[in-house]
């Protein structure tokens, strides 16, 4: 069994690759921002977001996780939309 530093350090680096992706999907949004402007799309797209919200909440059939992450990702879209803004 591994003991609670070594699992804390698994979890610290864990979450330093959450952020990096993050910070990616966040780049990615900005690129969307450009594209919507463009061409005159609007920020909101409910059927995209109800797309990723569906894809989450059935990556686990834990169904307590899911509906964690999903509100998780209902976070990281809101956040997406203020940089499309």
């Amino acid at each position: 069994m591994k003991d609670l530093i070594t699992l804390r350090a698994e979890i610290d680096n864990l979450d330093g690759e959450i952020l990096a992706l993050l910070l990616k999907r966040f780049d990615a949004s900005i690129g969307v921002r450009t594209y919507k402007k463009e061409h005159e799309v609007a920020v909101l797209d409910s059927n995209r977001e109800a797309e990723i919200l569906e894809y989450v909440a059935n990556f686990t059939e834990d169904t307590m996780i899911s509906m964690q992450l999903v509100e998780i990702y209902r976070a990281i879209l809101a956040t997406s939309k203020e940089v499309q803004k």
